[in-house]
C-alpha cells in the first residue's frame, strides 16, 4: 500500500515535538486528535513510535508522521527542511542528497527558509 508522500508531509507539520532531554525521545503531540505519542531513537539507527500505526507496521517499512515530525524537527534544528518523496525518481530530480526512509518514502534535505 503506497501512502501519500505529501499528505503525510503535511499532517506531520501539525504535531507538536518537545525532547525528552538526553533520553533520544520526543513526546509528539499529535495535531488532530492532541494524543501523545512518544518517538525513540534506535540504537541500531531509525526511530520507533508508541502510536497504532507503528505497532502494526514492521520496524522501518512505512514511518507514522509522528517519526516523520521528529525528522522534521531535527533537520530544523540543523537549519534544514526536509521534503517527502513517493519515489527515488522524484526525490533525484531534486537534485539534493536523497535518502530512503522507508517503503515508498524518501526524503530530500534543503538549506531551511
Amino acid at each position: 500500500m503506497k501512502r501519500n508522500a505529501k499528505t503525510l508531509q503535511q499532517k506531520a507539520k501539525t504535531h507538536d515535538i518537545k525532547p525528552v532531554s538526553g533520553k533520544g525521545q520526543w513526546v509528539v503531540t499529535s495535531g488532530t486528535s492532541g494524543t501523545e505519542y512518544v518517538v525513540f531513537a534506535l540504537e541500531f539507527g531509525g526511530y520507533a513510535c508508541t502510536c497504532d500505526w507503528s505497532k502494526y507496521h514492521r520496524l522501518g517499512s512505512r514511518p507514522c508522521s509522528h517519526i516523520m515530525a521528529v525528522m522534521d524537527y531535527l533537520e530544523s534544528v540543523r537549519g534544514r527542511t526536509l521534503s517527502y518523496w513517493p519515489d527515488d525518481e522524484s526525490a533525484d530530480r531534486q537534485h539534493r542528497p536523497v535518502e530512503r526512509v522507508g517503503l515508498d518514502l524518501y526524503s530530500t534535505s534543503r538549506a531551511g527558509t
